[in-house]
C-alpha cells in the first residue's frame, strides 16, 4: 500500500510540475480556461529545461529548492513580460471560437478527458504491474540511471547527462527533459526512481497527450458539436503511440516530445489557419511568443519531435496557401497561384535542409527495414503497424473522417496522414540508403518511431469521423455511441500486445534481463556495501540497474558506456589475477585507481541477446574475490586479492 500511496503522491507532484507553472505563465499572455490547461505542459516544460540549461552554464546544483527557485524566477520574468505586452499591445483573452463555433470550455475539456484518462491509467497500470515496476529494456538502463545521475551530481543540463556513460567526450547533447521532470518528482516525493518514472509517464499518457489532441481537434473543427468527446476517445485508440513507447525501447524522451505536439500544433493552426477561428493582431503576436517557448520544450524533450513539428508546420502552410490561392485567384490570373506555389516550395526546401541537418549521427541510424512495401501499406491502412492488432473500428472511422474532410476541401489532416503514412512505408519497407536514410535518419531509421508519426493524423481523422457519426443521431445516443466506440476501438486491438508487453516489466525467475535472484541481490546492496562503493558490472546482464535501484556506483551504467583503461584491465583480467604476479600487479593497480571494490556476477545472459562478454568478472575464484551475497547463481563479490 505504501508504494501505491507514493505513486499517487508522485502523480500529484507530476501534475503540479507539468501544469501549474505553465498555467500561470499562460494566464499572463491571455490564455485562459481550457486552452490554458491543455497548453500548460508545453510552457511548464520550457521553464524546467531553461532552468536546467542555465544551471548547467552557471554550475548551480539541481535540487528541489534550486528547481523551485529557478522556475519561480523564470515564471516571474515571463509574467512580467506578459504584463508589459498586455499594457503595450492590449493583448486580449484568447477566444477559442468563431461565429459558428462552440467554445472549448474547461468543463468540456474535463468531460472529454475522462475516458482517455481512465483508459490510459488502466492500460498503464496493467502494463507496469506494480508502482515499482520498471521496463527491463536496453534503453531503460540509461533512462533510470540518468535520473540517478541527476540526483547524485546535481547536473541536469542536456549537455551534462551523457557524462553518465562517457567521461572522455564532455558537452555532448542528450534530450534530458523527461529525466529532469522525473528527478523533480523523485526529489519532491522521496519515492524510488521507478515510482517517479511511472508517475510522470502516467501523467503524460493519461493527461498531456489526450488533452492536447482534444484542444487541437476543437481548434480545427470548432463547429463539430461532439468533436471534443470524439477526440478524447480517438486519442487512446491506437497502439503505436503513446502506449507502445512505454514498452518498446523504451522511448521515454520521444514519449514526452510527441505528446506535446498536438498542443503545439494548436498554436500553429491558430496562427495560420485563421479562417477556422479569427485572430487579432495582438493574439497573433502572443501566439508567436508561445511558439518560440514551445520550440525549447520540443528540442530538449527530443529533437526529432521538433523536426516532426516543422513538418506539421509545412503541411499547415501548404493547406493555407492552397486555400488562399483558391479564394484569391478567381479572376486574377495565374500570378496568385504562382505566389502560393513559391511559398509552399520555399517552406519545404527550408524544412528539408533542417531535416537533413538536425538528426543523430549516421552511425546511430542502425535499424533495418522490417517488411515489404506491400505489407507496410496494409499495416498503415488498418493501423496495425509493427505487429499491432488490426484496429478495425478506428480505421473505419479514420477513413470515413478522411473522406468527408477531402469532400469538404479540408485538407490539413488528410495531407498530414498521407505524408506520415508515406514516411512509415519508406522507413519500414524501402531498401537501406538513399531516400530511406533521408526520411528515416531523423528517427534513427526506426520503423516503430515512424509508425508513431502516423498516429496524430489518424486520431484527428478518426475523431472527425466519430463526431460526424454522432451528429446524425440523438445526443444521448451520440454519447452512448462514443462510449461503446471507446470499448470497440480498444479491446481487441490492444489486448494481446499489452499482454506480451507486460512481461518486460515483470521480475521473474526467467526474466529476459534481470531475474528474481539478481533483483534479490540488488535489494541487499544497501545493507552489505558502503554508500561510496563502486561495483564492476557487465551492464548488459542487468547489473547496471544497481545504480538506479540501489544507489551504488557502477562501472558501466549502460551497454554503450565508454570504459577507462583500468576498467578494461579488470574486464579482461580480474578472474585471472591469481595466476601470475604480473597480472596481479596490473589488476591491483587498476583496482586502486578505479576505486572498484565489488563485482556483480550475473552470468552471461544479456539484454537483446547481446554478446558483450566480460571474462574478467565471470567465474571469479575465491582467491580473487569473496562472495558477500549469493542468491541462486547471482553473486555480489568483494575483491580481496589486493588486500
Amino acid at each position: 500500500m505504501t508504494d501505491w500511496l507514493q505513486l499517487l503522491l508522485g502523480v500529484g507532484i507530476a501534475i503540479c510540475a507539468l501544469y501549474l507553472p505553465g498555467w500561470l505563465l499562460l494566464r499572463a499572455y491571455g490564455v485562459r480556461s481550457a486552452a490554458g490547461v491543455a497548453l500548460a505542459p508545453v510552457a511548464s516544460l520550457a521553464l524546467i529545461v531553461l532552468v536546467a540549461l542555465g544551471y548547467g552554464v552557471f554550475t548551480v546544483r539541481w535540487n528541489l529548492m534550486s528547481v523551485i527557485a529557478g522556475v519561480t524566477a523564470l515564471l516571474l520574468v515571463g509574467v512580467g513580460i506578459g504584463w508589459l505586452l498586455r499594457r503595450w499591445l492590449i493583448l486580449p483573452r484568447w477566444q477559442w471560437r468563431s461565429r459558428v463555433a462552440l467554445p472549448l470550455t474547461l468543463g468540456t475539456l474535463v468531460r472529454a478527458s475522462v475516458i482517455p484518462a481512465v483508459a490510459m491509467t488502466a492500460y498503464m497500470l496493467y502494463l507496469v504491474g506494480s508502482p515499482t515496476g520498471f521496463s527491463q529494456s536496453y534503453d531503460n538502463m540509461f533512462h533510470l540511471n540518468a535520473v540517478r545521475f541527476i540526483l547524485d551530481t546535481g547536473a541536469s543540463s542536456p549537455f551534462r547527462v551523457m557524462e553518465l556513460i562517457d567521461q572522455e567526450h564532455l558537452g555532448q547533447f542528450y534530450p534530458a527533459a523527461w529525466h529532469e521532470v522525473v528527478s523533480v518528482v523523485a526529489l519532491a516525493s522521496g519515492s524510488s526512481i521507478p515510482i517517479a518514472a511511472n508517475a510522470v509517464n502516467l501523467v503524460i499518457v493519461a493527461l498531456v497527450w489526450p488533452m492536447g489532441v482534444i484542444l487541437l481537434a476543437q481548434q480545427l473543427w470548432p463547429s463539430q458539436k461532439h468533436i471534443a468527446l470524439a477526440a478524447g476517445v480517438a486519442a487512446v485508440a491506437f497502439l503505436s503511440f503513446p502506449l507502445r513507447f512505454l514498452y518498446y525501447g523504451v522511448l521515454y524522451p520521444n514519449l514526452l516530445g510527441f505528446s506535446l505536439i498536438p498542443a503545439v500544433t494548436t498554436l500553429v493552426v491558430r496562427l495560420l489557419l485563421t479562417q477556422r477561428c479569427p485572430i487579432s493582431r495582438e493574439s497573433r503576436f502572443a501566439t508567436l511568443v508561445l511558439l518560440g517557448v514551445s520550440a525549447s520544450s520540443l528540442a530538449v524533450a527530443h529533437p526529432n519531435a521538433l523536426m516532426y513539428q516543422l513538418v506539421i508546420f509545412g503541411v499547415v502552410v501548404s493547406t493555407r496557401s492552397l486555400a488562399w490561392g483558391s479564394k484569391t485567384a478567381r479572376g486574377r490570373g495565374i500570378g496568385i497561384w504562382a505566389m502560393a506555389f513559391v511559398t509552399v516550395v520555399s517552406v519545404w526546401l527550408v524544412i528539408a535542409v533542417l531535416w537533413n541537418i538536425v538528426r543523430p549521427p549516421a552511425a546511430a541510424a542502425v535499424w533495418e527495414p522490417t517488411q515489404t512495401v506491400a505489407q507496410a501499406f496494409g499495416e498503415v491502412a488498418l493501423n496495425a503497424q509493427m505487429g499491432a492488432g488490426i484496429a478495425l473500428a478506428a480505421s473505419v472511422l479514420m477513413w470515413v473522417g478522411g473522406w468527408q474532410l477531402v469532400r469538404g476541401a479540408d485538407l490539413f489532416a488528410p495531407l498530414l496522414f498521407l505524408m506520415t503514412a508515406a514516411a512509415f512505408v519508406i522507413v519500414s519497407g524501402f531498401r537501406e540508403g538513399g531516400l530511406r536514410d533521408f526520411v528515416g535518419g531523423v528517427l534513427y531509421n526506426d520503423s516503430y518511431r515512424a509508425a508513431a508519426l502516423v498516429v496524430l493524423p489518424a486520431v484527428l481523422l478518426g475523431a472527425y469521423g466519430l463526431s460526424a457519426l454522432c451528429a446524425r443521431v440523438h445526443v444521448r445516443l451520440a454519447i452512448a455511441t462514443i462510449i461503446i466506440g471507446c470499448v470497440a476501438l480498444q479491446s481487441w486491438a490492444l489486448a494481446r500486445p499489452l499482454q506480451e508487453a507486460q512481461k518486460t516489466y515483470q521480475v521473474t525467475a526467467d526474466s529476459s534481463v534481470l531475474d528474481s535472484d539478481e533483483k534479490a541481490v540488488l535489494d541487499q546492496l544497501d545493507e552489505v556495501t558502503p554508500p561510496d562503493a563502486r561495483i564492476m558490472v557487465n551492464p548488459g546482464t542487468g547489473a547496471a540497474f544497481a545504480y538506479a535501484l540501489a544507489d551504488r556506483q557502477v562501472t558501466g551504467a549502460h551497454v554503450l558506456f565508454v570504459e577507462s583503461a583500468d576498467e578494461g584491465i579488470l574486464r579482461e583480467s580480474l578472474s585471472r589475477a591469481d595466476q601470475n604476479p604480473q597480472e596481479k600487479s596490473e589488476v591491483c593497480e587498476a583496482v586502486a585507481t578505479s576505486g572498484v571494490d565489488y563485482v556483480l556476477d550475473f552470468g552471461i545472459r544479456q539484454v537483446n541477446n547481446g554478446g558483450y562478454r566480460f571474462p574478467g568478472i565471470e567465474d571469479i575464484p575465491s582467491d580473487v574475490a569473496e562472495t558477500v551475497v549469493q542468491v541462486g547463481n547471482a553473486r555480489l563479490l568483494r575483491i580481496r586479492i589486493c588486500d
